[in-house]
């Protein structure tokens, strides 16, 4: 039985709808996509270890459409962190007598979303990792010429595919959406490339088995209802089309119809291509739990600002004068001013009383003001994410010990990503190494490889560089040389550092073996003697 569109909806209405699983009332946490391919507590599409899809590509529609209920999910996510927010759209003005029923209010919208989401990627990527390959370091600690290779080899593969970014956008997603995904292709040219893949746009199906294999992946693009991407299984991508989607439940099928375009071709890597980075087991993102209190937030920033469009339009009460005319009106509304005539008030009815001010409304400015800045603690706080623009932040990190103290929140939880990112890159380093620019590696040795490559990730925060010179200078001499330099914030590749360093040492033996003994620096003790040599030849020359 497929995800009814009804339960994503009663999801999406309720306050809960961006978290993962379902959960219904039977407790039953699994769905089927389609007649084999379900999907677990977690939102992982999951099938059987031994399930072939090549063989059941007739379900390929029906776990396409069907996963645009998940789809749907992802994209409101996105479109929270790009600042369309549901909630606040649809805002509208409730008079309970119903004439004013379409009258629209102000939509103001706080995006928390993107500033948690950038505040916490920016402090696990806002530094590039420092990936090296070291097999059987020399004594010295500098890599063979076999390990030095493999660093080149990698240094050319993330220029090429500007991996940095690549890097950044890939756990960016997962941030925003407790997932995203890392795509190893081939270009027009044959090189291998890299590049990032959102959860609107790509899925993995893996095995209900304890080692959780991927069995084959979907990238695709979604067009106004038509379908283009391809599937990827071990041993071919298939590129289709909507035609080749349509013809997936006919008699044509949809390998034939994918044969038929010649968009059958053989998977260069011959494993899946596709390599999932979760933000945590549960695959829930920074907002997730805290968009009820964003939604909070809007309301009531919205709130404040009808508030402070009340006084422009303020209604002014007038008592005791005749009705105005249009043109006083006019007046009024014009220049902002309402004068009472002289012969109005010399009147037979002189005694009478005027009254003539503006409607007060009760100011709920302070109220407003401690909503929203418990609603901003609360966010921050719920989030794990440290809000840096707190001036109680700012004012309370003089020492680098309250600074590790507010941000310990922010750590503890940068702790797990920095491990699932870690575990995704391994993945991705294994691929590669297996894929050896064509010329194919064993898989035992591309595992051995990946044990082989250090994988260091740096929190993006304040460095004190003196702090760190003298780590390197108390370590010097008990830990190898690639270890110091880790310790440097200001390396960006150890490698090149080292070689720069193995050259510097090379060019300075070649200096000192080139000086002649006699030509060395005269210090002060070379010049006495020199001037005792000189007093002794005096002294003999006289005698």
């Amino acid at each position: 039985m497929a995800i009814g569109i009804d339960h994503y909806h009663i999801r999406q209405n309720a306050l809960n709808r961006f978290i993962s699983g379902y959960g219904d009332w039977n407790e039953d946490h699994s769905q089927f996509l389609s007649k084999d391919i379900y999907v677990d507590e977690n939102d992982v599409l999951r099938c059987s270890p031994d399930f072939d899809i090549s063989r059941n590509f007739g379900q390929i529609y029906t776990l396409l459409n069907n996963y645009d209920n998940l789809r749907d999910i992802y994209h409101e996510k996105m479109r929270y962190y790009k600042g369309d927010h549901g909630n606040i759209r649809t805002r509208t003005y409730n008079d309970p007598t119903g004439a004013n029923a379409n009258d629209d209010r102000n939509r103001v919208v706080v995006n928390m979303p993107k500033n948690l989401v950038n505040t916490f990627t920016g402090y696990t990527n806002g530094i590039a990792p420092k990936i090296t390959y070291s097999d059987n370091p020399s004594a010295d600690g500098e890599p063979d010429a076999g390990s030095k290779a493999v660093n080149d080899d990698l240094a050319v593969l993330f220029s090429r595919s500007r991996f940095n970014d690549v890097m950044f956008e890939w756990s960016k997603q997962a941030s925003i959406h407790g997932r995203s995904y890392c795509l190893a292709y081939l270009n027009s040219r044959g090189q291998l490339k890299l590049t990032f893949k959102s959860p609107e746009n790509a899925f993995v199906v893996y095995s209900n088995s304890n080692d959780s294999e991927p069995v084959f992946a979907v990238d695709f693009n979604r067009v106004q209802g038509a379908y283009y991407g391809t599937v990827h299984t071990t041993d071919f991508d298939y590129q289709f089309n909507n035609g080749d989607v349509k013809k997936a439940q006919s008699s044509v099928g949809f390998e034939n119809s994918v044969i038929g375009h010649q968009g059958r071709v053989s998977n260069p890597f011959k494993m899946i291509p596709l390599i999932e980075m979760a933000q945590n087991d549960e695959r829930e993102g920074v907002f997730d739990d805290v968009i009820s209190l964003i939604d909070s937030m809007d309301n009531t920033m919205s709130a404040k600002i009808d508030d402070v469009d009340y006084f422009r339009a303020a209604i002014l009460y007038i008592a005791g004068v005749a009705e105005l005319t249009p043109e006083q009106k006019e007046t009024i509304r014009k220049w902002h001013i309402f004068q009472i005539p002289d012969t109005v008030m010399m009147t037979e009815n002189a005694t009478q009383k005027f009254d003539v001010h503006y409607l007060d409304k009760p100011d709920g400015d302070n109220v407003q003001e401690n909503a929203i800045k418990h609603l901003t603690h609360q966010v921050y706080d719920t989030a794990q994410v440290t809000n840096m623009n707190d001036p109680d932040f700012a004012n309370s990190t003089a020492s680098g010990v309250s600074l590790d103290k507010k941000m310990q929140p922010m750590q503890m939880m940068a702790a797990i990503k920095f491990r699932k990112m870690e575990a995704a890159v391994q993945d991705l380093l294994f691929l590669i190494y297996a894929y050896n620019n064509g010329e194919a590696r064993s898989y035992d040795k591309a595992d051995e490889m990946v044990r082989d490559t250090t994988i260091q990730f740096t929190p993006n925060v304040p460095h004190d560089t003196l702090q760190e010179s003298q780590i390197v200078k108390n370590l010097n001499g008990i830990v190898s040389l690639d270890q110091l330099l880790s310790y440097l914030s200001s390396v960006k590749s150890i490698p090149d550092e080292m070689a720069r360093i193995k050259k510097q040492q090379a060019a300075n033996q070649t200096k000192f073996a080139n000086t002649p003994s006699g030509d060395g620096p005269v210090g002060p003790e070379n010049e006495s003697d020199s001037q005792g040599d000189d007093d002794s030849e005096d002294e003999g020359g006289d005698s």
